[in-house]
């Protein structure tokens, strides 16, 4: 069943996302075709930029509802703590990922969406990001996704169970990717649109934590046949000094052969 989201009216923040247009726009109203999007955006909170990206993203978040599973991982330079900016919001998997894709070395704030290239390039930045989804969500999804998380209080373990309906024939190999984010993180920002040019207590949203099967996941399928569905499940523990009522569980398949994304899902450990 398709789903229907209002329009929301918000200020472009870049010229070059003016308009979008598509077949996903009916008479002023987005319908979703099912489809949705990993978006991991490389972050740092000593990004003066990166507020802007931060921005973006939740405006895209609130145009196109829960069809954009977002990411922020803090990787690089602009994520070293120092004394004036003491946390350190990286991660050993987050800076693998950083390494692989070489994000930081292209400069923040930059993103990636799908792991797949736009306008020829993998890196995209933010200021592109709404066009990229655009040309993704206006695609039929060859699954859907689902998450049942249980939370057992006494040790904190997550038992995760992620099934993946077919609606579309599949005959390559498949991984399945399950990460740990954690949102609404009080923390020090730098922004260069203020004076003086930092956010004492910034709103972290979406912040990467932890791989739960590896940066890439693990071998889901070979091949699927229409009107399948196919399970995993995971075991893992959330670490003592994250909030579990604001984590969530995101989860991915993605083609074995170059890692592009088919679909994602994300949902709250905690409901």
């Amino acid at each position: 069943m398709k789903k229907i989201l209002p329009i929301l009216l918000f200020p472009l923040l870049m010229a070059s996302c003016d308009n979008i247009e598509g077949p996903y726009i009916e008479e002023g109203v987005y319908i979703s075709t099912g489809r949705k999007i990993l978006l991991e955006d490389y972050t740092g909170h000593k990004c003066g930029n990166c507020p802007r990206a931060h921005e973006e993203l939740e405006k895209m978040m609130e145009y196109y509802g829960s069809d954009v599973v977002p990411i922020s991982i803090h990787v690089g330079n602009f994520a070293r703590p120092d004394a004036e900016y003491p946390a350190d919001y990286r991660t050993p998997d987050g800076n693998e990922l950083n390494l692989e894709f070489q994000v930081s070395a292209a400069g923040l704030p930059n993103g990636i969406i799908n792991r797949t290239n736009y306008s020829g390039n993998l890196i995209v930045g933010y200021d592109q990001w709404r066009k990229a989804a655009a040309e993704w969500l206006s695609k039929d999804p060859e699954m859907a996704l689902y998450i049942e998380n249980a939370y057992d209080t006494t040790n904190r373990s997550v038992h995760s169970k992620i099934e993946a309906h077919f609606k579309k024939k599949i005959t390559e190999p498949m991984k399945m990717v399950v990460y740990l984010i954690e949102d609404s993180i009080v923390s020090k920002q730098k922004d260069y649109s203020l004076n003086p040019d930092h956010i004492d207590n910034y709103i972290h949203r979406h912040m990467f934590r932890k791989a739960i099967n590896g940066i890439f996941g693990e071998d889901f399928a070979n091949s699927a046949n229409e009107n399948q569905i196919l399970s995993k499940e995971f075991d893992f523990v959330v670490d003592s000094n994250f909030v579990e009522t604001k984590c969530h569980v995101v989860a991915f398949v993605s083609k074995k052969q170059n890692n592009q994304v088919l679909q994602a899902e994300h949902k709250k450990i905690i409901e």
